[in-house]
């Protein structure tokens, strides 16, 4: 059926967002019919628009049905399908328009799709945090696409990974416009000049199995979250019921819990917040909701708010569960010294991910190439760091440069650096916030 389609579709489109996040997600290029790609996507969803009295149209150029061109068709099905099924949506009466050509014919050129409707429309705070890719929790947008936002980001995402752009236009009670622009050669030139995927992040081991408690009736945010919890240093438990929750923490002694605060159209921020206060949750808490990240807070220190970075939730996880494992890093002389410039303290920061990033794969090679110079010369970069960063028991063992140490202590400096990414990254995300 149409519904086990969508959701076998949205269960793709929560791993494929993970990918997207880790750059894990790689294209397969392959000549294509982009026509007949854009014509499936149009026959597939002329129900859907029948039943809510809609008319769907189609208009797609007739040298996209006739010539092949280089494209990766599920990533492109993917792209349209979630901008047709949120038209289709959100449109209670009028119609809806799919069209597609190429701006160029030539070598070089885009191919251009646009999907417009005459929906509810997107106002213009709303619309302008959709194209800079500043999504906020707000009446409109959780309206229009749903608590979690998956399906834009997706749309988003694979857009860039292709190379292209992304434009949505909309006027409130009118309707709206989403416009992508994909760069595209034919078949026989087999060249595309597409971005590099970023490397897979790389997160700090554990020195024991952790627990973690996940309670939300989002199947997306499970399906998420199983996907992004993969770690065999980690056991996984989710419930969907706040009692059940409550029932299963003396079983499963959870290190952290991860909450929402709505269940099946119910606040349970009162509930949350007494079962923290009467230690009946004794762990941390991060809360993972539609609200915003300052009222979340009121409950935990450790909140995020839907739509979220998978990335940072993890970085957040990590830095509690590594805590008694490694040394966090204190950032008050960062502040201090550029006297809570935002923009300064930024850059200040991205500087020492970057310097954390370079010398990781230098401790690596520490073993095979036995460079006492080598273990020298990053002591020497990491140590004035270490020491701003009130990080004494890393640097310490950096201060023995008359030798080079084991590849045991090498290990656990690396994954105190890993570690120490992780609150970099987090703190980057404060920062910016603030």
């Amino acid at each position: 059926s149409r519904s086990v389609q969508n959701l076998t579709g949205l269960v793709y489109d929560v791993l494929d967002h993970q990918k997207l996040i880790e750059g894990r997600l790689s294209l397969q290029l392959r000549p294509c019919n982009i026509g007949n790609v854009i014509e499936e996507i149009h026959k597939n969803y002329q129900f859907e628009s029948l039943k809510k009295g809609l008319d769907f149209q189609l208009m797609c150029e007739e040298v996209l049905s006739t010539q092949e061109y280089l494209m990766d068709p599920l990533r492109l099905s993917q792209i349209l399908t979630n901008l047709v099924i949120n038209a289709i949506k959100y449109t209670d009466k009028g119609s809806i328009i799919m069209e597609a050509c190429l701006i160029s014919k030539a070598p070089g050129g885009y191919l251009e799709v646009t999907v417009s409707d005459t929906g509810v429309g997107i106002d213009e705070e709303s619309l302008s945090q959709i194209n800079t890719g500043k999504y906020q929790h707000g009446p409109v947008i959780s309206g229009r696409y749903g608590s979690y936002g998956l399906g834009l980001s997706i749309v988003k995402q694979l857009v860039h990974l292709l190379g292209g752009k992304f434009k949505a236009t909309s006027t409130i009670g009118v309707g709206s416009r989403f416009k992508v622009s994909l760069p595209i050669e034919p078949a026989e030139n087999h060249h595309l000049d597409l971005p590099k995927v970023h490397p897979e992040k790389t997160l700090p081991s554990l020195s024991e199995q952790k627990v973690i408690v996940q309670l939300d009736d989002d199947i997306s945010s499970l399906e998420l979250f199983s996907h992004l919890i993969r770690s065999g240093q980690i056991k996984l438990i989710q419930f969907t019921r706040f009692d059940q929750m409550l029932e299963g923490l003396d079983r499963f002694r959870p290190h952290v819990v991860v909450s929402d605060l709505m269940l099946n159209e119910k606040h349970y921020t009162r509930e949350l917040r007494m079962a923290i206060e009467n230690r009946k949750i004794s762990c941390p808490v991060i809360v993972v909701s539609a609200q915003e990240v300052e009222q979340s807070r009121n409950i935990s220190p450790y909140a995020f708010q839907k739509p979220f970075d998978p990335g940072l939730l993890l970085d957040q996880i990590y830095t509690i569960l590594g805590e008694k494992q490694y040394q966090k890093p204190i950032f008050k002389s960062i502040y201090d010294n550029y006297d809570f410039d935002t923009v300064k303290i930024e850059r200040a920061l991205t500087l020492l991910e970057s310097e954390f990033l370079s010398l990781i794969p230098k401790l690596r090679e520490l073993p095979a190439s036995n460079s006492l110079d080598s273990w020298q010369l990053i002591s020497h970069k990491l140590i004035t760091h270490l020491r701003s960063l009130q990080m004494e028991k890393i640097e310490k063992i950096m201060a023995r440069t008359d030798c080079i140490p084991n590849e045991s202590t090498l290990g656990y400096l690396i994954d105190s650096l890993y570690y120490s990414l992780c609150a970099i990254r987090l703190e980057k995300w404060i920062n910016s916030r603030d």
